[in-house]
């Protein structure tokens, strides 16, 4: 785009510095990488705390955003394949125990995010255990549960190859 047509004259070619600043100033475009593993609900919500008007605003749409990760809130299970495997049900079970064991008091919706592998987690099995739970086990506080398979617009290097 920039200066990459043929037979453009010498005097119509114009610096990346100025190219750069029309796009910036007058199309609202960027020039960047996209970020990687972020769920479109925290891409809109931080579009519209960059664009909020007033601080009232800015201070409502943060306080809707998810709580800050730490030790009380980040659950890890470990286990090797040669031990269990790594199924859709080895997952529902996992998530049903730990949703079973989080306390939930005055949370009203779950958020889970998880890779759209369908052979762990996106698939009837899953869809199948979570239902289950919001109807039998789940706090009255919690209303909902999202799942989020966020796009992840890069490839490892392994992946790249399998494909």
């Amino acid at each position: 785009m920039y200066n990459n047509q043929e037979g453009l004259e010498e005097d119509l070619k114009v610096k990346k510095g100025y190219f750069r600043k029309i796009f910036d100033n007058n199309y609202n475009l960027g020039f960047g990488s996209p970020r990687t593993d972020v769920c479109s609900v925290c891409l809109q919500l931080f579009e519209k705390i960059k664009r909020a008007s007033d601080e009232t605003e800015k201070q409502r749409l943060q306080g809707s955003s998810k709580a800050p990760l730490t030790r009380e809130n980040v659950f890890a299970y470990c286990w090797t394949e040669d031990e269990y495997d790594k199924g859709a049900n080895e997952i529902a079970s996992v998530l049903w125990h730990r949703l079973g064991n989080t306390d939930f008091t005055g949370i009203r919706t779950v958020r889970l995010i998880a890779d759209g592998c369908p052979g762990q987690n996106k698939n009837c099995i899953m869809l199948t255990m979570c239902s289950k739970w919001l109807l039998t086990s789940a706090p009255n506080d919690v209303q909902e549960i999202q799942i989020v398979f966020p796009v992840v617009l890069s490839y490892l290097q392994t992946e790249y190859l399998l494909m």
